[in-house]
């Protein structure tokens, strides 16, 4: 077997691996309101008594937050997203994406990520502000620069398996 072929088998078993691992299959979570769950690989931990906050397997620095928060009728997720982002960009950190979205299970919102200090040093903030119906998302990931792209599709895989208590 050529080494390209052998490393190309590799890195896709590795990447099957990997995918398993992220799917909707891991653990799942409900809030602790009862209003949403969500899906994480197995092997993340829980991090703090009320269930929203996890950590990765191999960074304790490596945190998802997924929890439900207040929704007003003058809620304006858009607006909500450049107060923060500006707040951020003024202390002079860079703005990374800044997005509106339409996710499965109904939910709409916005999504941004930004660069930020963290109690270890430098990280990156990954955001999602989602409502559907009279629920409201919080979703945030937050890493170090050297494992967020590493880390990014299990945040991202756990946002999309939100689904609100009645539609499971």
């Amino acid at each position: 077997m050529k080494t390209s072929s052998l490393l190309s088998f590799s890195t896709a078993l590795l990447l099957a691996a990997y995918l398993a691992a992220c799917s909707p299959g891991g653990t799942h979570y409900t809030d602790p309101q009862g209003r949403i769950t969500f899906s994480l690989p197995p092997d993340w931990q829980l991090a703090g008594g009320n269930g929203t906050r996890f950590t990765a397997p191999d960074n304790p620095r490596v945190r998802v937050r997924i929890n439900t928060v207040p929704l007003s009728p003058r809620d304006n997720l858009a607006e909500e997203r450049d107060t923060w982002l500006d707040f951020h960009r003024e202390k002079g950190f860079e703005v990374l994406v800044s997005e509106t979205r339409e996710l499965s299970g109904g939910f709409s919102g916005v999504e941004y990520a930004h660069t930020m200090e963290a109690s270890f040093g430098k990280a990156i903030a990954h955001h999602f502000l989602l409502v559907k119906d009279d629920v409201k998302v919080a979703a945030q990931f937050t890493a170090p620069p050297d494992a967020y792209r590493r880390h990014l599709p299990v945040f991202e895989q756990a946002v999309r398996s939100i689904q609100t208590t009645g539609d499971e």
